[in-house]
Order: C-alpha cells, then structure tokens, then sequence
C-alpha cells in the first residue's frame, strides 16, 4: 500500500514533533515512530534513579495538528519514498530525518527500556550496594548525582576517561567536584570488580541513512548541508545529523528542537517554491542537575564555549528544571511561535 503527504517525518523525538507541529496547517504530515509514546529523555537520569518524574507522553497528545502517526520502523529512503517495515510505502514531496540516538552500551539509560531496567535494578540493591557509572559526561555526572541524592545508603563511584569535569571553567570545575563528594559520590579512577554498573559513555545514531546511499559521517549521522538538506527533498534534524560548517553543534534538545523548527521552515518555504535559507542557531548556557537541590548553569558564547559565568546551588537546580519543562511546551504548544538564539556576526 502507498500513501502520500506533503511531508514525511522519521522520528518522534523533540525535533521530529517540534517539525510536525510547526509545518503549516493544511499542510499533509506522516510521523513514522514504532512507539506509541513520546520520551522525555531529558529527565531519564531522574527515573532511572528512582524519581516519578514525567517521562511517557502518548504521542497523539503530542501531535497537535493533524499529523498522521504510523507505528512502524522506516527501512529505506530515497527521494520521495519511504518505506516501512509492515510492507507499507509513504510518499511525500519532503521527509525529514529526525531518528535521533540511543542506547551506545548495556547497561545505559539512554532509552525508556534501558533506564526502566536500572531502576529495577537499583530498587532492588541492599544497603552500602557499589554502584559503578562508567561516563563522566552530563548525563554520567547528573544520574550520578541524582542516585547520590536518592539513594544515601548506596555508594556510588563515578568514572570517565577524562577528569570529571574536564572543559568546564577552573572554578565551575572546582564546584562541581565538591557538590558530588559531598553528595557522597566517588570520584575513582577504578571502582570494585563486582559493582553494579551503569553505562553513560556514550550515544549510537539509527543506520537509516547509510543503509539508504545517502551521505553519512564515520558515526553514521546523516550529512547535511547548513540548509538542513541532504540530497533535494530529504532533510535532517537533531543528534541523527552532522551539519557542514556548524562543528559546535552538539547533540542535545537544546540544539535538536532548533533544528526541526528550522526544517519544518525550510520545508514550508520549498512548498511555496521559495529557495530555504541556512539555520542559524548559538547557545546561551548548560545546564547541570545534582539532585534535586543544587545544580551549575554554566553560561556559554554562542559557539559554546564557556564564558567563566555560572550559578549555583538551589537557583540553578529550579532554572534547570523550568528548562527541562519548557522542552516539553516548545515542540508542543509554542512550536508556531518558538525563537531561538543566533550564531555570532562575523565584523569587519
């Protein structure tokens, strides 16, 4: 069976909603997700953990302007052509890549099964229990933490390849490690052999566009022009692409949500017949969660390097989780009006 749409969109995560509900009304769009829920990965760290925050939102709730949503897994594309895993072919003049990333290891929280199976785990876990988290990136330092704060008759050992906190501000560095000691966290090159361990080392991205010819990075993201375009008709948006020019793009809400407004503008503009215009995208700030009473904003220039400015404590642990609700009003209810900050102006 065929069926056909104006737009095509691969994806249920933060990008591909924000870009289902920001194309124009009257506008024919087709989500292709397997899953009948939205994640808000964001607060995945929190559940695992053992917190009850809001993590699965039926993604028809999520939808709010008429996209039709088909529960199966795209296989193939190609210019105009989707297909599915349950034989079916959708059709559209654009489809816009937004598969996302998950699980990198067993063991992880980077999906709601991955992070569903830690909880468990952890709920089960007796007293003074060695808990071992292999990354000491964001997410490794916030679940850290998080547990810590949870869970003080655990003991919780975190360790990276790299200092935790390599690359933030001496100070800002200084600050996260005494938070973390004094939640209780272990900052241990090496941790006991028979830990209960959790994998926050990293992210893997969907095959869908190497398996598909197009143009992909060593890592498999889809490559694309600054316009979002890969090949004319086929676009891509979030942590499932690499865009040329744009290195300080990293992979997060803050850059995906961005990224499929800017998409679903470009394949609004293409449906006029008007040429698409490059996204422009800068950051402001970083946001880290320890717990649920202290956290670091960390203030960045819009390429994302740290400006030396940050705050702490109870503020920041209350602006971290505004931030982590606004990601859910973005995609949804602002999406039409959503604005973002702008790369810098080169000057003369």
């Amino acid at each position: 069976m065929s069926h056909h749409y104006d737009a095509i969109i691969i994806g249920g995560g933060y990008s591909g909603i924000t870009a289902a509900n920001r194309l124009p009304r009257g506008t024919r769009v087709a989500l292709i997700d397997p899953k009948a829920d939205f994640i808000h990965r964001v607060r995945l760290h929190e559940y695992a953990a053992g917190g009850a925050p809001r993590i699965r939102i039926p993604l028809r709730r999520m939808l709010k302007h008429g996209a039709e949503h088909h529960r199966s897994l795209a296989q193939h594309v190609e210019p105009g052509l989707v297909r599915l895993a349950d034989g079916h072919e959708l059709r559209a003049r654009h489809i816009l890549v937004t598969t996302g990333s998950h699980d990198a290891a067993p063991g992880s929280i980077a999906s709601y099964a991955a992070a569903t199976m830690q909880r468990e785990r952890l709920a089960e876990a007796a007293p003074g229990t060695d808990v071992v988290v292999r990354g000491a990136g964001l997410t490794g330092i916030e679940f850290a933490a998080e547990l810590a704060y949870r869970r003080a008759d655990l003991t919780v050992h975190l360790l990276g390849r790299a200092p935790v906190g390599d690359g933030l501000p001496e100070r800002a560095r200084d600050h996260l490690r005494t938070t973390l000691e004094h939640l209780g966290v272990h900052l241990d090159s090496e941790a006991p052999g028979d830990a209960l361990a959790v994998d926050a080392t990293g992210l893997h991205v969907s095959r869908l566009g190497r398996e598909s010819s197009l143009a992909v990075s060593a890592h498999d993201q889809l490559l694309v022009a600054p316009t979002l375009e890969s090949v004319p008709g086929i676009w891509g948006a979030g942590d499932a692409v690499r865009v040329t020019g744009m290195p300080h793009l990293r992979a997060s809400c803050a850059t995906a949500i961005p990224m499929g407004a800017h998409a679903a503008d470009n394949i609004a503009r293409a449906l006029r017949k008007e040429p698409p215009t490059p996204f422009d995208f800068g950051y402001a700030f970083r946001c880290i969660s320890l717990g649920r009473r202290r956290g670091i904003i960390l203030s960045v220039d819009p390429l994302d390097t740290p400006t030396g400015r940050f705050m702490t404590g109870l503020a920041a642990a209350w602006f971290k989780s505004a931030v982590c609700a606004s990601v859910l009003q973005a995609p949804t209810t602002f999406a039409r009006a959503y604005r973002w900050p702008h790369a810098p102006r080169e000057t003369t």
